[in-house]
């Protein structure tokens, strides 16, 4: 059976000339330069990633927790929504290497600063190399270099793996890229069978978000049986892969608390899993060369039937999603989160961040609706695969923004191979021929550098045209903190740390996303953080903090809260001074505190601002 880099591309060179650079090595020189210029700067001004990103400092607090002594199976976060505190949602998957990573910076004497680091490093690494080979599979491996550049370019989601992002979403980035090139090269190797199974396993054990691209994987794998363009023994490998390792991910990093939670991999999850991915392999093994078309695709559609009827039949309560449990009041409050918008309600807030991210995966569906179009069969075979992922997470765009990173990784190993391609068919040698133009210009199509100027160029114009009255419309604005340094501005240094180490141990009342902040920083427990299974704990934050200072004390006293803490020059507290102006939190930022909140004094420069509750 000929490989899809052989099949796809009528010029690729499959064969690897002695001269030629492995492409591990090219791969290492183009990681290596950047990582070093980032773990350079890092130690250098370590300053320059800290951010307000919530998820990654709750995870530096359940990783410390582990290391501290938790439990491995014990998911609660005790300091969030006390007393009881409040079950997590995630798996161990992401805390157990972080956590070793921990462990290894404190015996190298640099601790967490180590892993905040590598991780996320090394996660840029798994990216890298997913989107090259998967370009080089659709294109050769003159797709390489074009793909590695890309990834380079592209903010979103290249931001993703800077130092101090240990949230799950990089990891999600990396795998789908990976998985991509493993589904690209289906048929070469019973291996990537396998590990297309597997990936599609650890992608639920991570989160589940990816359901839709795991559901992709497995439906190409099938259809490809079906049609006798995949061996059976691969999908007996996928199938087997997919049905037992839900189950060993759960098993081993799950919370038993939560045996069939719809909101994380659970046995609603792994059961419908093995019931599907051991009906591919029973029918694979039964039927071997036997059957047509039809009656493979109808057996594939059965053990799909069967794995959703498992579903059913052990949690359907999970049909409705996630949040299908939650109060209406909490899911008008999860739809103002940004990510959570859809991508029309995101564009009309945002227009330049929005043409920036969707320039690049908009010219990716062109080129991969061009090459199914107009190629023979095995071309259409190989580019439909990324046609698939790319129009699903374009589509889920109008759900929630969230998925249109997903969108642009794929977006960045089309347009990588599409730029080989250009530059095979004008007989590009150097940057300096006439031959190069089209590669230059295409490149500027792809990059999403190109999309951001011309965006603000655009939303720009166009106000000015209007006179303002179709600009965008304006965010309120965090407060300047003159003197300050990033970290101290943010509220995320060790000036606010030292500040809510004056007061003895107790629990803080502040706005919901800095209540991850609270618990990074200090021993303190806070009242909510942005997680919804402690949904009650949010909206008493969110009231607490909009509503006026009489009706926010009755929940102070009703929650045992013994201080408010705020981050005066975060966006987040000039949204809700913005949103209720005379409610708390704006009367503290204007200096003007009820009777019953004693400020507490900084001892070093700080914008994080801090009251003792007094009777």
């Amino acid at each position: 059976m000929k490989t899809t880099a052989e099949t796809a591309v009528p010029h690729a060179k499959p064969a690897v000339d002695e001269k030629d650079m492995p492409l591990w090595a090219v791969l290492l020189i183009f990681w290596g330069a950047f990582a070093a210029a980032v773990a350079m700067t890092a130690a250098l001004n370590p300053d320059l990633f800290v951010r307000q990103d919530p998820d990654s400092l709750m995870r530096l607090v359940q990783v410390r927790d582990l290391v501290a002594g938790q439990r491995w199976f014990d998911l609660m976060q005790y300091r969030l929504d006390p007393p009881e505190g409040s079950l997590m949602h995630w798996s161990r998957v992401i805390d157990a290497p972080v956590a070793a990573l921990v462990m290894l910076g404190n015996l190298l004497g640099i601790g967490e600063a180590f892993a905040l680091t590598v991780w996320p490093l090394v996660l840029l690494l798994g990216l890298m190399a997913g989107v090259m080979l998967s370009a080089t599979a659709l294109a050769g491996r003159t797709a390489a270099v074009p793909a590695l550049i890309l990834s380079l370019v592209f903010l979103d989601p290249l931001l993703f793996f800077l130092p101090n992002d240990i949230d799950h979403h990089n990891a999600q980035y990396a795998l789908l890229a990976l998985l991509l090139a493993a589904a690209l090269r289906l048929g070469e190797r019973s291996v990537y069978a396998a590990a297309l199974g597997a990936g599609a396993a650890l992608m639920l054990g991570i989160g589940l978000e990816m359901l839709p691209y795991v559901a992709i994987f497995a439906g190409i794998v099938a259809l490809r049986w079906a049609f006798r363009t995949l061996e059976g023994r691969d999908a007996v490998y996928f199938g087997a892969a997919f049905a037992t390792l839900p189950a060993v991910f759960y098993l081993a990093g799950g919370s038993p608390a939560a045996p069939l939670a719809c909101d994380s991999l659970s046995w609603a999850f792994a059961l419908p899993a093995a019931v599907g991915g051991f009906g591919l392999v029973a029918l694979a093994a039964t039927l071997r060369e036997r059957g047509g078309p039809a009656l493979r695709v109808a057996g594939a559609g059965a053990a799909g039937a069967a794995g959703l009827a498992a579903l059913l039949a052990v949690a359907p309560q999970c049909l409705s999603g996630p949040y299908g449990a939650l109060s209406n009041e909490l899911k008008v409050w999860l739809s103002t989160v940004t990510e959570a918008q859809p991508i029309f309600e995101y564009a009309a807030r945002r227009p330049v961040a929005a043409i920036t991210t969707l320039g690049s995966p908009a010219a990716a569906l062109a080129v991969v609706l061009a090459q199914v179009w107009r190629g023979p069969p095995q071309r259409r075979m190989a580019w439909a695969v990324p046609l698939v992922l790319l129009g699903t997470a374009l589509a889920l765009g109008f759900y929630q923004v969230r998925t249109l990173p997903y969108a642009n990784v794929a977006a960045i190993a089309v347009l990588g191979a599409w730029l080989a391609e250009l530059a095979a068919r004008s007989g590009m040698t150097t940057l300096r021929s006439r031959a190069a133009m089209p590669v230059v210009a295409g490149f500027l199509v792809a990059c999403p550098l190109v999309h951001l100027a011309i965006g603000s160029a655009a939303v720009g114009a166009l106000s000015l045209a209007t006179g303002g009255r179709l600009a965008p419309p304006e965010r309120p604005e965090p407060p300047e903190a003159h003197g300050l340094s990033n970290a101290e501005r943010e509220c995320l240094g060790p000036a606010s740390a030292s500040l809510l180490a004056q007061v003895p141990r107790g629990q803080v009342l502040a706005p919901v996303f800095f209540g991850p902040a609270v618990l990074m920083l200090s021993p303190h427990s806070v009242v909510a953080a942005p997680y919804h299974r402690a949904g009650g704990a949010i909206l008493d934050a969110d009231h607490a903090t909009l509503r006026p200072p009489a009706a926010a004390r009755a929940i102070v006293q009703a929650r045992g809260v013994d201080y408010v803490a705020l981050c005066a020059t975060s966006r987040e507290s000039a949204v809700v001074a913005h949103k209720a102006p005379d409610g708390l939190l704006a009367d503290l930022l204007s200096g003007a505190a009820p009777a019953w909140l004693e400020p507490v004094p900084a001892d070093e420069p700080t914008s994080l601002r801090l009251w003792r509750v007094v009777d």
